[in-house]
Parts: C-alpha cells; sequence; structure tokens
C-alpha cells in the first residue's frame, strides 16, 4: 500500500511538457491523417480506374463492321419476321451470291 501511495504521488509531481512541443505533436497527427485520406483518395481512384478500363473494354465499339456473310443473313431474317416473301428473296440472293 506504501508502494502504491508513492507511485501515485510522483506521477501528480510530473514535470509540464514544453508548449512548442504541442506543435509538432499535432503536426504528427495531422501529417498521419493526411497520409491515410491521401491512401484512401488513391485506392479509390484505382478502384475506379479498374472499373472504367473494363466498361469500355466490355462494350463492344460502335464502329464494328458487320462481315458480308452475316449481313446477309440477318438481311434474309428480318425479311422473314417482316413477312416478306422468302422463297423468292431467298432464290434471288442464290442468283446475286452465286449459289
Amino acid at each position: 500500500m506504501i508502494h502504491e501511495n508513492n507511485f501515485y504521488r510522483e506521477i501528480a509531481n510530473i514535470p509540464p511538457l514544453p508548449p512548442d512541443l504541442y506543435g509538432s505533436i499535432d503536426r504528427a497527427i495531422r501529417r498521419r491523417s493526411l497520409a491515410k485520406k491521401a491512401l484512401l483518395a488513391l485506392a479509390a481512384s484505382i478502384v475506379l480506374l479498374i472499373g472504367a478500363v473494363t466498361l469500355k473494354t466490355i462494350t463492344p465499339a460502335r464502329t464494328d463492321i458487320l462481315q458480308p456473310e452475316v449481313a446477309s443473313e440477318l438481311q434474309i431474317i428480318h425479311d422473314y419476321l417482316n413477312g416478306s416473301n422468302l422463297e423468292g428473296e431467298l432464290e434471288l440472293y442464290a442468283v446475286v451470291e452465286g449459289y
């Protein structure tokens, strides 16, 4: 018990910190906070950049040109679905395309 009382008495007699030390402590705290925020902003930027690049590579370009065979097949399907005379048009396509 005596040692405990001596311990608390010594803690009460600790000299105060110098006034200029508070400024350096405050700067160190702000620097750490700023570093954490900068690191978080960098990580968010990288995530957004990866998302944008992925979105750009997944979406097809509007300037893609269809191959002639694919265009021909799509035209036949379009005409069939719109009620055109498929038999007559197939004969025309056979003459044009050499079938």
